[in-house]
């Protein structure tokens, strides 16, 4: 099994990503990261909102992008969920409502930003379980553009472990769509040193922001690292 921080090395632009990991105290924590591309995408940052959801917002005077800003971090009742997109929050909602995991994700598909159609991707808890879910949806190589929805129930994760999904698995000149969910190893202490680790594996030219939150609680407790 390869490390988390040979995983994203391997992955020179990984996109959006998520990450579920135990730390070596047993801890589970969340991880979120953007990279970006264009001077418009490398224009963000994570912003805490009065509700205690977590957005991605525009740092410059440009027009809102759904694609681009959007809540990344959300709790309702006993769910966290974190994702890339506008997906977030009505996951949170739907799951603390009652829906099942594959009910709630499929009301939603893959970004309309052709070419590339970057996948969806999300990663949640609810309270009472040790289980994480992770989702993802795609475009089909089928070529009949229909989204493929993937979801993934993650066991209890020992001390140590985690699993990593991200939109991509390419290079900044071939992004690569990917949204398949890869088992890693962390040496991560504490969430601090998790969130560290992350964040120096990724490009320096590339990276945007990224957050770690222990699922439950509030995003005022969240850890902030950000260019």
């Amino acid at each position: 099994m390869t490390t988390l921080a040979m995983a994203l090395h391997d992955r020179p632009y990984p996109g959006r990503g998520c990450v579920a990991a135990a730390t070596s105290d047993g801890r589970l924590w969340f991880v979120y990261f953007l990279t970006g591309r264009s001077p418009a995408s490398r224009c963000r940052d994570l912003n805490p909102l009065p509700g205690g959801d977590l957005q991605v917002r525009d740092t410059s005077d440009g027009a809102h992008d759904a694609l681009r800003h959007y809540v990344a971090y959300a709790r309702r009742g006993p769910w966290t969920v974190i994702g890339n997109g506008d997906q977030v929050i009505p996951l949170a909602e739907d799951l603390a409502g009652g829906a099942s995991e594959l009910s709630a994700w499929h009301r939603h598909d893959y970004e309309p930003d052709p070419p590339i159609c970057t996948p969806r991707i999300w990663m949640a808890q609810h309270a009472s379980t040790p289980y994480v879910v992770a989702g993802w949806a795609r475009r089909s190589n089928r070529g009949d553009g229909a989204s493929e929805h993937g979801l993934l129930s993650i066991p209890a994760l020992p001390p140590g472990s985690g699993v990593l999904l991200t939109t991509y698995d390419g290079t900044r000149e071939d992004p690569r769509s990917s949204a398949t969910p890869l088992d890693v190893t962390v040496t991560a202490d504490s969430g601090e040193q998790l969130l560290e680790q992350v964040w120096d594996r990724l490009d320096p030219d590339l990276r945007v922001a990224a957050v770690a939150v222990r699922p439950g609680q509030s995003a005022g407790t969240a850890l902030l690292t950000h260019a």
